[in-house]
């Protein structure tokens, strides 16, 4: 039994030492796919292609998180205005630095979340029932003492509770506002009375003059013309004179971290 153990080694050490050739093979073509994808973020954020880049560094992240990538994903939120996601990067980052990393990014990172945090919306609900659950753009959200914050801009805010109509709204908010809801949502099977009316209240029109209407032509002639006036002052009007600079550009306000992880 031993000598036939015995000749069956040699086929078991060439069958591992191939496993092992073919992990060794499959994790350096991993690191070459993710280093890979990692440059196309920072040349895709270079050029200000924002959600081209957020893709890419949130593969990296899902991969092998790192601050490197974090970082870099703060800045990609940044410029989408996911100001709640960048500063959740951007913290990450400086509050967890490596032993040779950058003190002046660090603080750099800081400054910036600071100044995303003080642009954040507060919004404050009352709302009945109170077991009504909050969605933002959505995305459940949980409330804190009747409040949760929000990005600045269009957002679409929904309550929903069993039994009852769910609420909706699209609003605008800017920078840092402070906004309060009370809502009282409406059980499902009621509606609201009719309003009853009266025979006879009903307006009645009278005979209709031919000339009531004389006005419209030259009314839709003069905004044509007006309007018409206004385009061509626009485009006459060169960019630097309405202060706009050709070369506007969002990729100077960031420096990526061009060092793969």
């Amino acid at each position: 039994m031993p000598c036939a153990v015995l000749r069956f080694l040699p086929s078991v050490a060439v069958w591992l030492l191939a496993l092992l050739g073919c992990l060794g093979e499959a994790r350096a073509q991993s690191v070459e796919d993710y280093r890979r994808t990692f440059e196309e973020g920072v040349v895709a954020l270079q050029e200000n292609r924002f959600n081209d880049a957020r893709l890419a560094f949130e593969r990296c992240d899902r991969e092998r998180p790192s601050l490197v990538v974090r970082y870099n994903l703060g800045l990609v939120y940044r410029a989408l205005g996911r100001h709640l996601d960048a500063i959740r990067a951007l913290e990450d980052y400086a509050d967890s630095p490596e032993p040779n990393t950058d003190r002046a990014r660090i603080q750099a990172a800081r400054a910036m979340a600071a100044e995303l945090r003080a642009t954040l919306v507060r919004v404050t609900f009352y709302v009945t029932p109170p077991t009504a659950t909050l969605q933002v753009d959505g995305e459940p959200r949980s409330l804190v003492d009747h409040r949760v914050q929000v990005d600045p801009g269009l957002r679409v805010l929904s309550l929903e509770a069993e039994g009852y109509r769910p609420w909706r709204d699209r609003r605008t908010f800017r920078p840092g506002a402070r906004e309060t809801f009370e809502v009282n949502l409406e059980r499902l099977g009621t509606a609201a009375a009719p309003t009853p009316t009266v025979p006879g209240d009903a307006p009645t029109e009278g005979p209709r003059r031919r000339n009531d209407r004389w006005w419209v032509l030259p009314s839709v002639v003069g905004g044509a013309v007006v309007v018409l006036g206004v385009l061509v002052a626009v485009l006459l009007v060169r960019p630097e004179a309405r202060g706009v600079p050709y070369e506007a550009s969002w990729g100077t306000l960031y420096e990526p971290l061009v060092v793969g992880p």
